[in-house]
C-alpha cells in the first residue's frame, strides 16, 4: 500500500509530534495549543449559555461534564496552571 506523497511528511523527532490532544516530543508531552484553545473557549467564554437552557441547569451540568473530561486529559501531562484553572470553575 503507498501513502500519498503530500500526506507523508519526514522530519526529525527533536521536533516532536502532535497525537491525540498532545504535542510529543522526547521525555515531555505537552497539552497541544487546539486543546488549549477549546479549553479557554469553554472556560472563558459564555457562548455555551446559548446552546443549553442554562436556567434548568442543564447547561451548567454539560459544562461541568467537558470539564471533567478536560481534567481527565491533564492528568496524563506536566499542566499544574490549567488544572487549577479548571477547578475553579468546578
Amino acid at each position: 500500500m503507498d501513502v500519498h506523497p503530500k500526506k507523508e511528511y519526514l522530519q526529525h523527532y527533536t521536533k516532536g509530534f502532535s497525537f491525540l490532544g498532545a504535542y510529543i516530543k522526547p521525555f515531555r508531552r505537552y497539552i497541544s495549543r487546539r486543546t488549549e484553545k477549546n479549553l479557554n473557549l469553554l472556560l472563558y467564554s459564555t457562548d455555551w449559555i446559548d446552546h443549553y437552557d442554562f436556567l434548568t441547569g442543564e447547561g451548567r451540568e454539560k459544562r461541568d461534564e467537558q470539564l471533567v473530561s478536560y481534567l481527565g486529559l491533564m492528568q496524563h501531562f506536566k499542566a499544574y496552571k490549567k488544572t487549577e484553572q479548571i477547578r475553579k470553575f468546578l
